[in-house]
C-alpha cells in the first residue's frame, strides 16, 4: 500500500494536549496554522487565507512534544494524512475530518525528531532508579 508523505510548516494554534491510549501508548493531539503569500492580479504579494491542519503523534515522540513545543512555536511537520468519516447524529449528513500522523518534526532551526520504531508503551517501561 502506497501512502503520501505532508509536509508543511507553521504555528501551533495551542499548547498539545497528551494523553494514553487503554494500552499506555502515548498520544499528543495539536493544531499547526500554516499562512500562505500569494501573488494578487496586480503582481503584489498578499497574504492568503491560512490553512488549519490537526496533527497527532503517538509514542516517545508524543512526550517529546508536549515537553518541547508550546502554542505560537513555528513547526516543521512531516507525515501521512489520515481521514475519519462519520454520520452527523442530528441530520445524518456525512461528515470527515482529516489529520495528519506524524512521522517527523521539529521546530524552525532544530534537527527534525524522528519517530522511533521500537517504540515501547508506559506498561512495559523500565522502572526509573528512585537512589539518583
Amino acid at each position: 500500500m502506497f501512502t503520501t508523505t505532508t509536509m508543511f510548516q507553521g504555528n501551533l494554534t495551542a499548547d498539545p494536549k497528551l494523553r494514553y491510549t487503554a494500552g499506555g501508548t502515548a498520544v499528543a493531539e495539536f493544531r499547526v496554522l500554516v499562512s500562505h503569500r500569494v501573488k494578487d492580479s496586480n503582481e503584489q504579494w498578499i497574504d492568503a487565507e491560512p490553512t488549519g491542519h490537526n496533527v497527532k503523534v503517538y509514542g516517545r515522540l508524543a512526550e517529546a512534544t508536549v515537553d518541547q513545543l508550546v502554542k505560537g512555536s513555528r513547526v516543521i511537520v512531516i507525515g501521512r494524512t489520515e481521514t475519519d468519516a462519520w454520520p452527523e447524529p442530528t441530520t445524518g449528513e456525512k461528515r470527515t475530518t482529516t489529520r495528519v500522523i506524524v512521522d517527523r518534526h521539529g521546530t524552525i532551526g532544530l534537527a527534525l525528531h524522528t519517530a522511533p520504531t521500537n517504540d515501547r508503551t508506559r506498561d512495559d517501561a523500565e522502572p526509573e532508579d528512585q537512589d539518583q
